[in-house]
């Protein structure tokens, strides 16, 4: 019986490592939410802002919106006015503050006089931002697919605070979720 003893202490340690190392693996490298949490997030929206003046079929001018934004030329970038947000730390959705996004932003907005507008409607910009994101789950938020989406309603969100400001680009010039 006394030979018996150390090898049975052995194997209830090496079962306890073993739980140990899993309650680790399940708590830190998988994600917090399971992906059946990814398909209850709301759709993004299907909305699309038509100017009066286009007469054009919806689908086609997304498309050309989408081409220009990314044609955006050195020249106009240099004569725009900036918006940088540096790291922004957002709660997502349900995660019950054990998840965080570090975000840095940077918007640029067409001609340098909406500058003095954009740095007064700052903290409403943030505010709006922040809102936006955090009704996000960190599973979608940690898609690279869902980028583009998000990039889109960051775009109306402020242009909802600037009244219309024209946007050029944005850029996530950091994306980290923790």
């Amino acid at each position: 019986m006394k030979k018996l003893a150390p090898k049975i202490l052995l194997l209830l340690g090496m079962l306890l490592l073993q739980i140990g190392l899993a309650y680790a693996v399940i708590t830190f490298l998988l994600p917090a939410h399971p992906p059946a949490a990814a398909k209850q997030e709301p759709q993004p929206e299907k909305k699309v802002a038509v100017e009066p003046k286009e007469t054009t079929n919806t689908a086609a001018s997304d498309t050309l919106k989408e081409t220009a934004e990314e044609d955006v030329s050195p020249e106009l970038l240099k004569n725009a006015a900036v918006l940088r947000m540096d790291d922004m730390i957002i709660n997502p959705a349900q995660s019950g503050g054990s998840r965080y996004l570090l975000l840095s932003i940077i918007i640029y907005f067409k001609g340098k006089e909406a500058q003095e507008q954009l740095n007064l409607k700052e903290p409403a910009i943030y505010d709006s931002i922040n809102g936006l994101i955090a009704r996000h789950t960190a599973a979608w938020l940690s898609d690279p697919y869902n980028r583009e989406i998000l990039r889109e309603k960051i775009k109306r969100a402020v242009k909802a605070e600037t009244k219309g400001t024209e946007i050029l680009k944005i850029y996530f010039t950091k994306f980290v979720m923790q």
